[in-house]
């Protein structure tokens, strides 16, 4: 590994401001990978510059995700099926937030039983 590449994050550059009961709700959500990675970065443009909604271009998303824009349009199409985010369109760009009222996503599995390690009860949200 080269010593020379050095990380050193720091609040002072940015950060991105979250519930800790919406981040929680994000944790034992049975995304895919695709499925956080445009979740994630759909966070970053929003609550990291305090906004609600932001307008991202699937060629925004497919370069902070590593994902195709062709993946990135099934993903969006799923995660608003399942009412994870909220989309819009202005002016030919996609208007994406997530949907802060995590009781009302749908899941798209069967049965939470399987589950087996996640807490039954989180501040409210059952997995029962």
């Amino acid at each position: 590994m080269n010593s020379n590449l050095v990380s050193s994050p720091q609040i002072e550059n940015g950060y991105t401001r979250i519930a800790n009961e919406l981040l929680e709700a994000i944790s034992i959500y049975p995304f895919s990978g695709g499925e956080l990675k445009v979740v994630l970065v759909i966070l970053r443009y929003t609550y990291g510059y305090n906004r609600k909604v932001s307008n991202i271009s699937l060629t925004e998303l497919a370069k902070k995700t590593a994902l195709t824009r062709r993946h990135i349009s099934n993903v969006l199409k799923l995660l608003k099926a399942t009412s994870v985010i909220i989309v819009g369109r202005y002016k030919n760009r996609n208007i994406l937030g997530i949907n802060k009222n995590y009781l009302q996503w749908k899941l798209w599995i069967s049965d939470w039983s399987d589950m087996r390690d996640f807490p039954k009860e989180m501040n409210g949200f059952s997995l029962q």
